[in-house]
C-alpha cells in the first residue's frame, strides 16, 4: 500500500509524456479510375509526407479528364502532394516528349505538386545521368517547389541520382524479393525521407514486420500492399487503414525516473 501511494505521488509529479513524431510518410501509386478509392485517400486525415502518384494514360493524357481534375483538386485541398506520372523508357524516350508531358500536366492539372519520373536507368554513364539531370532542372526551373521523385526501383545506381531528386525509389518489387534484398550501407548517410520503398504482394500478417524493417533500415517513405501483378497498383491495400495508422500514429513515452523503477517492479 505504501509503495502504491508513493507511486501515485510520483506519477502526479512526472513530466508530460514525450510524443515521438510519426516516422516518414506514404506514397500511393493511384493507378485506378475509381471514385471510392480516391475518396478514401481524400478523407484520410493525415497529410504529412503523403504522396499520391496520378497516372492517367502513362502520363497526363491528351485531353483533360474532369474526374481526375476533381480528384486531384480535392486531394490537394486535403494537403497531400499529388505527383504527375512521367515515363522515360530508361533514357530511350525523347527528352522533348518528356518535357511536353510535364508541361501538359501543369496545363491540365495545375494543382499538382511535382512529378514521379519512372523507368529510370541506373545512370552509370555520364550521358544517362545528364538525361535525368536535364529533366530535374527543367522541372525546378518551372517551379522550384515541385517535388521530384526518381524511380530506378533498385539501389544499384549512380549515387549522383540522389543529388538530382528530392526522393528516390531504391526498391520496387514483391514481398518475396524484399526478403532477399540487402539495403546498402550508404542509406544511413542521408535523411530517411530521401528514400522510398514499394513492396507489393505482402500478406497482412507480414505488414508490421516489413514496416519495422524499413524503419530500422532508414527508409522514410513507403508503400506496402497486398495487391499483386499484373498491376499491383490498381486498388488500395485491403489493410489500408492499418498501414496508415502504423505510419502516422504518434508514440507516447512516459519518462520514468530511475528511483521509481524499483517501486514499479517491486
Amino acid at each position: 500500500m505504501k509503495n502504491l501511494i508513493i507511486l501515485i505521488f510520483f506519477l502526479i509529479l512526472l513530466p508530460p509524456p514525450k510524443v515521438i513524431k510519426p516516422f516518414g510518410g506514404i506514397i500511393i501509386p493511384a493507378y485506378f479510375y475509381d471514385k471510392t478509392l480516391w475518396q478514401k485517400i481524400i478523407n484520410t486525415k493525415y497529410s504529412l509526407n503523403y504522396f499520391v502518384i496520378t497516372n492517367i494514360q502513362d502520363g497526363p493524357g491528351k485531353i483533360l479528364d474532369k474526374n481526375y481534375k476533381n480528384w486531384i483538386s480535392l486531394t490537394n485541398k486535403s494537403n497531400k502532394k499529388v505527383l504527375g506520372y512521367i515515363y522515360t523508357s530508361y533514357t530511350k524516350r525523347d527528352i522533348n516528349l518528356v518535357k511536353k508531358d510535364i508541361e501538359r500536366w501543369i496545363k491540365f492539372y495545375p494543382e499538382i505538386k511535382g512529378f514521379f519520373i519512372d523507368e529510370v536507368l541506373d545512370s552509370k554513364r555520364k550521358s544517362e545521368l545528364n538525361y535525368y539531370s536535364e529533366i530535374y532542372k527543367f522541372i525546378k526551373n518551372l517551379n522550384k517547389n515541385f517535388y521530384v521523385i526518381l524511380n530506378p526501383g533498385n539501389s544499384y545506381i549512380n549515387l549522383d541520382l540522389i543529388k538530382i531528386s528530392d526522393s528516390i525509389v531504391i526498391f520496387e518489387s514483391d514481398y518475396k524479393e524484399f526478403t532477399k534484398f540487402e539495403f546498402p550501407f550508404w542509406i544511413k548517410k542521408f535523411n530517411q525521407n530521401k528514400f522510398i520503398c514499394i513492396v507489393y504482394n505482402v500478406p497482412k500478417k507480414d505488414v508490421l514486420s516489413v514496416y519495422e524493417f524499413l524503419k530500422k533500415s532508414g527508409i522514410g517513405i513507403i508503400y506496402i500492399t497486398d495487391d499483386n501483378l499484373p498491376n499491383p497498383y490498381d486498388t488500395l491495400p485491403s489493410y489500408y487503414n492499418f498501414l496508415i495508422n502504423l505510419i502516422y500514429s504518434p508514440t507516447f513515452i512516459i519518462p520514468i525516473p530511475p528511483p521509481l523503477l524499483p517501486i514499479l517492479f517491486d
